[in-house]
């Protein structure tokens, strides 16, 4: 656990305002190891200060800054390539701005003048962004080498006690110029005067935002230190330090890091049940994440007990036809299926698709993955002709609601399955491509094979 101790209220808090980094591969022309791009090694002849430089900023600066390094676009962008440690942030003060892919925008925190409210509030924000770590590599951007405010910034974090300081001279000038991709960055409204616990919300959401990319190393540093926040501001059996440690226990588990996930899963349920009672649904969706757990680790007789208390609780509090048990039942008939309980796991998504038939609320997407199940169900037993209905039923569905890839690669390739089975083939085959492109374009794993 990342500790922390902050002697004021910290005043900013963060801001999502981009959409999901971009996960496709994008592949770019070879360049040359020691170009330079838009007058980012020029010499303005300007002698490197250690006093802030006030308003006009968008004059020449310096090549070198006192108690910081100065690199290339080239050797940032190796940086970025090789992980996570440095943290990029672009300070130009401007109201839209496009920049280095995965920068924090702060945007006035590189102004040569700040009070003393403006100085704390710079500081904490390093703080948070460092993780508490004064020698985790901070990179300093703003437009290129005509422009001070990320000097500015780089001269404050340097006062400030960092000791791994960057200046990326060229700022988002050079990286455009080098043809590498920019976007919109993510937002701290560092001036904003919000308090610790919503700082907390928002790197959790941050961290969420990270694991999505798949970029595990800074979800779980975010995770952590939110955490730590919230147990700090909030205290120990806040519902909103179960719902971080829910996350983080989340992400172990992606990561196969089953016995951590464990005791974060325990707590998270245990603050829940005191703060909701038993019998809340928000304490059913805790017992169906511990019963996944327990389920991938082939611990069938816990997954079963949580996966029933989920739908229990479910039926208590909404009824029994209720469109959010679907989802529920669908959890426990595939671990049924798992543990060969073909007649049982039957049941409960015939009882799922009875529900999906007489109600409205229940989403494309989930009768599609209801269809699925079953159809795997069936074609475990040999009963093609019952599955391949119940796949052909989910592929129209996936197809005309956009389904996410994973679920229509996951469909055809059942359906490719079902296919080879009735020994068609030139038809199998044509399916498995599809699946198998759609996977490889989403780079998922293909779809698990059904034998």
């Amino acid at each position: 656990m990342v500790c922390m101790t902050v002697s004021r209220v910290v005043l900013f808090w963060i801001t999502l305002v981009a959409p999901l980094l971009a996960l496709a591969v994008v592949t770019f022309p070879p360049v040359d190891s020691n170009a330079a791009f838009a007058d980012e090694t020029r010499d303005w002849g300007v002698e490197p200060t250690e006093t802030l430089k006030g308003h006009p900023y968008n004059v020449p600066t310096p090549r070198a800054i006192p108690g910081a390094r100065v690199i290339s676009t080239l050797q940032l962008k190796a940086l970025l390539d090789a992980g996570d440690s440095v943290v990029v942030i672009d300070v130009l003060n401007s109201r839209v701005r496009t920049t280095v892919p995965g920068a924090y925008w702060m945007p006035g925190a590189g102004n040569g003048r700040f009070n003393e409210a403006l100085t704390s509030a710079f500081a904490a924000a390093l703080e948070i962004l460092s993780l508490g770590d004064k020698t985790r590599p901070l990179a300093f951007l703003c437009v290129g080498s005509e422009c001070w405010e990320s000097y500015n910034a780089t001269l404050r974090a340097v006062s400030a006690g960092y000791t791994d300081v960057i200046w990326y001279r060229g700022g988002s000038s050079a990286w455009a110029s080098a043809g590498f991709p920019r976007e919109k960055p993510l937002q701290f409204e560092w001036t904003g005067g919000r308090e610790m616990a919503q700082v907390a919300a928002s790197l959790s959401n941050f961290a969420a935002r990270f694991q999505a990319d798949g970029r595990n190393a800074r979800a779980e540093s975010l995770y952590t230190h939110a955490l730590a926040l919230r147990e700090e501001t909030l205290g120990l059996d806040h519902p909103a330090v179960a719902d971080t440690l829910s996350r983080l226990g989340g992400l172990y588990q992606l990561q196969g890091r089953y016995s951590g996930a464990e005791p974060l899963y325990q707590r998270a349920l245990s603050i829940s049940e005191k703060a909701f009672g038993p019998d809340d649904p928000g304490v059913g969706r805790m017992m169906a994440k511990m019963a996944a757990l327990y389920q991938v680790r082939g611990r069938y007789g816990d997954a079963e007990l949580f996966y029933k208390r989920d739908v229990a609780i479910r039926e208590k509090a909404l009824g029994p036809q209720h469109p959010d048990l679907v989802a529920a039942l669908n959890r426990l008939g595939t671990l049924h299926k798992a543990q060969g309980r073909y007649a049982d796991a039957e049941a409960l998504y015939r009882r799922a698709i009875t529900i999906q038939k007489q109600k409205s609320g229940v989403g494309d997407f989930e009768i599609a993955r209801t269809l699925n199940n079953m159809g795997e169900l069936y074609a475990m037993q040999g009963r093609y002709t019952e599955a391949e209905p119940a796949y052909r039923r989910a592929l129209a569905i996936n197809e005309a609601a956009g389904a996410e890839a994973r679920e229509l690669a996951r469909t055809l390739g059942n359906l490719a399955l079902v296919a080879r089975a009735q020994g068609r083939y030139s038809e199998a085959d044509t399916l498995s491509a599809r699946s198998q492109a759609i996977a490889e374009k989403a780079r998922i794993a293909q779809p698990a094979t059904i034998k």
